[in-house]
């Protein structure tokens, strides 16, 4: 569960799950984004384009799952 100030009044919860999978298709739902990425370990921690706070949830999870 992550607490986030996103600088007004109101704060957001997010529920964070992590997951392990061996396919590499994603098939999102109509109203959900169709974007998405993979990355190694490497990838995340050199990628300058990826925000701090996206780069610690996204090495804990690979933690997580290992």
């Amino acid at each position: 569960m992550l607490l986030e100030n996103i600088g007004h009044e109101v704060e957001n919860i997010d529920f964070i799950y992590f997951a392990k999978t061996n396919a590499t298709d994603v098939k999102p739902g109509i109203l959900e984004s169709q974007e998405f990425y993979w990355f190694t370990e490497v990838e995340i921690k050199e990628n300058p384009n990826i925000k701090e706070h996206v780069k610690i949830m996204a090495l804990e999870a690979l933690r997580t799952v290992k």
